[in-house]
């Protein structure tokens, strides 16, 4: 019976989604234990880890050391999210320390901006991505999408105070897509709410270097502090539309995405192959050129059409859960 299992999982801190992933754990009556995948968690150590990654094979290494103290039980299964900062020796800890371990591996970015990881993947028991083009070019990956947490299941209803939302990271040429998107719903009137996180106050200044589109910024116009899920799902109830700018090199659908679905509110997104998921529907999920921005009036004129239950529950993190550790067919969850 899966009630009697313990769950370790090892993921790196993300807008509090591991804890919505440890607590929906704990709420099904699993022992859970967690610990961040990340050896180094500053926006610039992060940074020198992607471009060097050998540079922290020692302190990744000790990192994972800690786990044999901390944990006190002995973990039926792993679940490894992102395993950038996975060494091979620390793998071989795992399987000596505990051999019986289903060991999962989950990618919630694509193979080309984890660097290393797709040479990782031959050491884990199953690995999914969320990313299809990544799954099909690697037989070594299940494709799984990402999930949608409680907080985001229901659309309740508010007074609309905005057209259109933007709340996200700002990376690649995402900003440079959002200026166009502003042009365009200021050509129709619309009000846009926007919300641009950076990480650390010298990537602003680095940017401002060497992207074009930040010349005519400022260091204010961007917020170095993540937005807090009340404030998140407070502002959305009050748009009408959320926009989503995927990173270029990517075809796997952003947590936002998933969780639009979930809230039932009308989608603009730069990627395409959202065109492939069964819950496409062309009135509720715009899909516009991100070098050629067009935003359609008419789009803003019909309301969100309901999509099936059954799809939608497919998304949930129970659902998600129960197909990243692969219980699906076991009882008690």
């Amino acid at each position: 019976m899966f009630e009697n299992k313990n769950i370790l999982v090892i993921a790196p801190h993300f807008m509090n989604y591991e804890d919505e992933i440890v607590s929906q754990l704990k709420n099904i009556g699993k022992n859970v234990f967690y610990y961040n995948q990340r050896s180094v968690t500053s926006p610039i150590g992060r940074a020198v880890s992607k471009k060097i990654p050998k540079f922290f094979k020692n302190h990744n290494i000790k990192h994972y050391q800690k786990i044999f103290d901390l944990i006190t039980f002995i973990p039926d299964i792993i679940l490894i999210i992102q395993g950038d900062m996975l060494e091979k020796q620390t793998m071989d800890e795992f399987r000596i320390q505990w051999p019986k371990a289903r060991i999962n591996l989950y990618l919630w970015d694509n193979l080309f901006n984890i660097k290393g990881v797709v040479n990782k993947l031959k050491w884990f028991d199953n690995a999914f991505s969320f990313d299809d083009r990544d799954s099909k070019s690697n037989d070594e990956l299940t494709f799984l999408p990402l999930f949608f947490i409680d907080k985001f299941s229901e659309n309740k209803q508010s007074n609309v105070n905005y057209d259109l939302t933007f709340i996200g990271t700002i990376h690649s040429d995402r900003y440079k897509v959002l200026i166009d998107i502003e042009k365009s719903m200021a050509s129709l009137g619309k009000k846009i709410y926007t919300f641009k996180y950076l990480q650390a106050k010298w990537l602003f200044w680095l940017y401002w270097l060497i992207k074009p589109e930040f010349k005519k910024t400022q260091r204010s116009d961007f917020s170095y502090k993540t937005m807090e899920f009340q404030e998140l799902e407070k502002i959305i109830n009050r748009s009408f539309a959320v926009i989503d700018i995927q990173h270029p090199k990517q075809s796997g659908l952003t947590i936002r995405t998933i969780e639009m679905i979930g809230m039932r509110k009308k989608l603009i997104t730069t990627n395409e192959s959202i065109k492939n998921y069964p819950f496409y529907n062309e009135n509720n999920i715009l899909i516009i050129d991100r070098n050629n921005v067009n935003i359609p009036d008419s789009f803003f004129k019909e309301d969100f059409q309901p999509i099936n239950k059954e799809i939608v529950d497919d998304l949930r993190l129970e659902s998600w859960l129960k197909k990243v550790l692969l219980l699906e067919n076991e009882n008690g969850f």
